[in-house]
């Protein structure tokens, strides 16, 4: 609590004496934050948190003779510390202040005087909101102030356009389809049996050209004899 930051805040003697009144009567800090953030409705705010905490209390020291006191006490504390977590919660929307609500809570629970005093500090000490508080949760994207209310709204800063490069991609010729040429073969020789060697050749009728006129071959039994001049015929035919 003896920081001082280098943007100025609150001395630190006011400091330490919301501090003090925070950890004792946390009630009496938040008041000041209930009416900057419901108005008239605050005070009930106000009488609901002086309830619970004054219980926590008496429950606390009425487990002296009643068993089992302090368990409902310690229950009213937490539904002060999620009450408080929830103006809180309330006072970040109005500030446009970043957070969580497990943060709020956390905070609340644990550290109840130091969140109370922290909030006090700055309602004070930031009257202005940048929100309305009073205002449907909604009406704050809607970006006008209520009527007969000096509230500032926050301006929202228009968005630049921004230019779109496209990148000129040069186009590439098509790739050609390569053109195939069909070569016509010359008609095979057709198969002639060997038993009608020196015969004829029947070809079909399709066929162009005269019949093929096999010349007879000298035969060494069943396997024919690669005469001269004509070669081996019969692995040839085959």
């Amino acid at each position: 609590e003896g920081f001082m930051p280098r943007c100025g805040g609150p001395p630190a003697g006011e400091r330490a004496t919301s501090l003090a009144i925070s950890f004792f009567m946390p009630y009496v800090t938040m008041h000041e934050v209930n009416m900057k953030l419901f108005g008239s409705f605050g005070y009930f705010h106000t009488v609901g948190l002086a309830s619970f905490f004054l219980c926590w209390i008496g429950l606390l020291i009425g487990e002296l003779g009643t068993q089992y006191a302090s368990y409902v006490g310690w229950t009213f504390f937490t539904i002060f510390c999620a009450w408080m977590a929830a103006i809180r919660i309330k006072a970040r929307g109005a500030w446009d202040i970043y957070g969580w609500a497990l943060e709020d809570f956390f905070a609340c629970y644990v550290m109840w005087p130091f969140a109370a005093s922290q909030m006090q500090l700055h309602c004070r000490h930031n009257p202005e909101c940048v929100n309305d508080p009073l205002a449907e949760p909604d009406d704050r994207f809607l970006d006008y102030p209520m009527a007969g209310s000096d509230v500032k709204t926050r301006e929202v800063p228009m968005m630049m356009e921004v230019p779109q490069y496209v990148q000129q991609v040069p186009m590439q010729p098509e790739p050609s389809i390569p053109q195939f040429t069909f070569v016509q073969q010359p008609a095979m020789t057709p198969y002639v049996d060997r038993s009608m060697q020196g015969q004829p050749a029947f070809m079909d009728p399709s066929m162009q050209g005269q019949p093929v006129m096999m010349p007879a071959q000298p035969q060494y039994g069943s396997y024919p004899i690669a005469a001269p001049g004509y070669g081996n015929m019969w692995a040839a035919q085959a």
